[in-house]
């Protein structure tokens, strides 16, 4: 990390009260808080509340933030992700410690289909990804320090159905290339695979610094992509041809600094990419938002 190129400085952003990349409805809506979805394109966002498990549904009018409630489910829902493409909403429903019920609703509140599933070790936390198929799902069951395991969940012919096709503690992060290439992570061993897509054949790994943590891989172009360091919240360009981490990405006035125990911090939480903006944050008290033209980059 000695010798990586002088660093990206993005010196001219917008602060912001919350995070810019969805329109937020500021009235009784914290997105610090809530666990949330939304779909811009459609000015539709899913709430949820993990302790009660209720969801609601809400409708947006922008740029008014006039909000609507079009229909809640009274449900222990513990996740839940919006598929724009074709207007549902993906649903993890907890009915005990080791069984969940996946469910699939349109954007009209219809049950398009249920499926149940075990949860072997119990308790487990979800993440949905999404996949190039409209109609297709990655379902992370993740288990803390006792690993992960990712599902397809694919609706076809109007049923649910689930196969496990990648190895105990990979998890699909994204694809590229057309998508005829993805991305796997082993968050436990700390290196990512490069695989063929559909059919997740390797075709190189790659392992990160021992000295990094791994906080966020995702795409910036087909070729570079913004990876975050979870362990001292600095964020590089990662060059997927050449398999290196290249330029460090920081924000002016939010250096990395030399803390107490001599390691170098920022003091930016988070940071994030979409289209042709990054998007930030500064320990939850505010985000800021900037213009990143990618051919900084080259």
């Amino acid at each position: 990390m000695n010798h990586l190129p002088k660093p990206i400085v993005i010196d001219t952003y917008q602060k912001v009260a919350f995070n810019p990349k969805f329109a937020v409805n500021p009235n009784k809506f914290n997105p610090k808080q809530d666990c949330f979805d939304m779909d811009n394109h459609h000015q539709k966002a899913i709430i949820w509340n993990e302790e009660t498990g209720y969801i609601k549904f809400f409708d947006f009018t922008i740029p008014k933030f006039k909000r609507t409630l079009l229909w809640q489910l009274d449900l222990p829902i513990c996740y839940a992700k919006l598929c724009p493409n074709h207007q549902w909403v993906w649903l993890i429903e907890r009915n005990h410690q080791h069984k969940i019920t996946i469910l699939l609703y349109d954007y009209q509140g219809n049950l398009l289909a249920s499926q149940s599933v075990d949860d072997d070790y119990g308790w487990a936390e979800f993440l949905i990804t999404k996949l190039p198929e409209n109609n297709a799902i990655m379902l992370m069951f993740a288990y803390g320090q006792d690993g992960c395991f990712d599902y397809l969940v694919k609706w076809t012919d109007d049923k649910l159905q689930i196969q496990k096709p990648l190895d105990d503690d990979l998890s699909f992060l994204f694809c590229f290339d057309n998508n005829q290439k993805a991305v796997l992570l082993n968050f436990y061993d700390n290196f990512i695979h490069i695989t063929s897509y559909p059919d997740f054949k390797i075709l190189h790994t790659y392992w990160f610094d021992d000295k990094m943590y791994y906080g966020g891989l995702e795409k910036i172009t087909n070729t570079l992509w913004l990876f975050s360091d979870g362990a001292n919240f600095r964020y590089y360009v990662f060059n997927a041809q050449t398999r290196q981490i290249e330029k460090e990405i920081i924000i002016k006035d939010y250096e990395p600094q030399l803390n107490d125990d001599d390691e170098i911090h920022s003091k930016i939480s988070a940071m994030t990419y979409d289209n042709g903006k990054l998007y930030f944050c500064y320990w939850g008290e505010w985000w800021g938002v900037a213009e990143f033209d990618v051919s900084h980059l080259v």
